[in-house]
C-alpha cells in the first residue's frame, strides 16, 4: 500500500465514530458529569468560538476542558489530501470535549 491509500483508510476510520455518535448514549465523565463536544470548524473559526459555545452550555460555574482536537487543512492535505473518498478538505477542524463544573 502506498502512503496516500493508507492516509485515506485512516481518514475513513477516523470519521466512523462521528457517524456512530447518534447511536451512543450520553457521554459521562469518570465522576458522573454530563460531557459535551463542541465543534468550531472552518478556516475563519478559532478556539474562541468553541469557548463561547462551552460558556453557553455551562453558564453557572464554567467548565473543565477534557480534550481538544485541532487539525488544520494543510496537515490533512499533506497526509493525503482529502476525506478518504477523494474529496478535498479545505477547512480547519477543531473540537473540544468538556464537562460543566459542579456547584
Amino acid at each position: 500500500m502506498n502512503r496516500r491509500m493508507i492516509a485515506r483508510m485512516l481518514a475513513a476510520v477516523a470519521v466512523l465514530p462521528v457517524g456512530l455518535a447518534g447511536c451512543m448514549g450520553p457521554m459521562r465523565t469518570a465522576d458522573g458529569r454530563q460531557a459535551y463536544v463542541v465543534y468550531c470548524n472552518g478556516a475563519s473559526s478559532s478556539w474562541d468560538k468553541c469557548q463561547a459555545e462551552a460558556a453557553k452550555l455551562c453558564p453557572a460555574n464554567g467548565y473543565d476542558v477534557l480534550e481538544r482536537s485541532d487539525q488544520t487543512a494543510a496537515a490533512r492535505r499533506m497526509a493525503g489530501g482529502g476525506d478518504g473518498f477523494g474529496n478535498p478538505i479545505d477547512a480547519n477542524r477543531r473540537s473540544m470535549k468538556l464537562a460543566c463544573k459542579a456547584n
